[in-house]
């Protein structure tokens, strides 16, 4: 069985160790020492990455007991001896976060009566689950607030190993769930409990514990937070954000939330102020081209229009309202933007002619695709400067269709 260094000593970075056993696991070679630094992952705890003489360690995974050291590049042989380097910068922030993770559990419990149910230690931040219903946001702020007291009040962190009749006498936070010697993590004074993970010296070594949030999963609060380095980063981050937004909107930080609720604001007015003039000029549009349209032999009018501006939701709306204005009209309709989109599409009184061989013409000429039925196709992503001569085309190709079509069938 591989002896676990970081079991007694989480600051050990550098290690010698024989190499027991050589493996494959899904393609990847992997080895097994008799001897390690490389915490492998378990405890919602990531693993630690770093080198194997010349060889990446890229995954640390517990099998049947045993840790297998995943490789990217050659792997040693059984028998022989290596030096093994941890990446220092990753295993130290997981121990802030995991010591971070001890003490928050510990202030959760005695300021809300909130059990950790479960903690996720990951990449950009970490999580813990608690067993009560609701966690209000002045009760986290008095949480986050007691669990940073600790951390500056430096406290000792010590590492026991006791029998299971020893660690059952404490006061332990979480029972341990296996047999034989436990190992218990011992924040002096305020939080006791089994643990296999990696954990600092001290709670000063922690930094601040800043809670980033929280949401509701499975009925339960997931509060979100981060320790030491990555809270440096997160308050950089958002001193950046707000300094920037400041100077944007030339407003004081304390003012930002005030500055932007008014602009949100004007926005909306502008915005719904800018819908009431585009329905109007899609009415007036829809109107003139109703009105200008061509007669048809026997039964209905054609009508070719290509808007100046117009999204496709645009176009789409003054199509529908050319044929409420005409319910006898055919419609070849585009809008002269990037994206080029076209609509093809006819009233309940017009010509039964099927539209989908003219938009094909469309399509062919511009670019782009679509779809639709034969009485409504519609598309998009081609050329906008090829849609005036690419829609006479089409109006051609309707105007033969009806010529070629009984008005009576379709």
């Amino acid at each position: 069985m591989t002896e676990r260094v970081y079991y007694t000593d989480s600051y050990a970075q550098e290690f010698a160790a024989a190499v027991t056993q050589l493996t494959h696991l899904d393609g990847q070679a992997a080895v097994i020492l008799d001897r390690t630094c490389f915490y492998p992952e378990s405890g919602g705890q990531p693993y630690d990455t770093g080198f194997l003489g010349s060889s990446r360690v890229t995954a640390v995974m517990e099998r049947n007991d045993e840790i297998l050291h995943f490789l990217a590049g050659e792997a040693p042989l059984p028998g022989s001896v290596v030096r093994g380097r941890i990446d220092w910068s990753r295993r130290f922030r997981f121990m802030q976060q995991h010591t971070g993770q001890h003490i928050l559990s510990q202030a959760f419990l005695r300021l809300a009566g909130a059990e950790t149910v479960s903690s996720h230690l990951g990449e950009d931040d970490s999580a813990i689950d608690l067993s009560i219903d609701e966690m209000t946001p002045e009760l986290l702020e008095s949480v986050e607030t007691e669990a940073n007291r600790v951390v500056f009040e430096d406290r000792y962190v010590a590492i026991r190993f006791l029998s299971p009749e020893e660690a059952h006498h404490l006061s332990l936070r979480k029972l341990p769930e296996r047999s034989g010697s436990i190992r218990i993590i011992d924040i002096e004074g305020y939080d006791v409990t089994a643990c296999g993970g990696t954990h600092c010296r001290r709670t000063g070594e922690v930094g601040l514990i800043l809670v980033c949030g929280q949401e509701r999963v499975r009925r339960k609060p997931r509060i979100h937070f981060v320790c030491g380095f990555r809270a440096l980063e997160l308050a950089r981050r958002d001193l950046r954000v707000t300094n920037r937004l400041s100077g944007l909107l030339s407003s004081s930080p304390d003012m930002l939330v005030s500055t932007a609720e008014r602009l949100l604001e004007q926005n909306e007015q502008w915005q719904r102020r800018s819908r009431e003039l585009e329905e109007k000029y899609l009415s007036q549009e829809a109107r003139s081209t109703a009105v200008a349209a061509e007669m048809l032999p026997g039964r209905g009018r054609l009508a070719c229009k290509i808007l100046s501006d117009a999204d496709p939701e645009g176009l789409q709306r003054f199509a529908a309202l050319a044929i409420a204005e005409a319910p006898d009209l055919i419609l070849v309709a585009a809008a002269s933007v990037p994206g080029a989109p076209v609509l093809l599409t006819r009233g309940p009184d017009a010509p039964q002619v099927d539209l989908r061989p003219a938009f094909e013409l469309v399509r062919q000429l511009v670019g782009g695709r679509g779809g639709g039925s034969p009485q409504r196709i519609q598309g998009g992503g081609g050329d906008p400067q090829k849609l005036p001569a690419a829609l006479q085309v089409a109006v051609e190709a309707v105007k033969s269709a009806i010529n070629l079509t009984p008005e009576q069938s379709g």
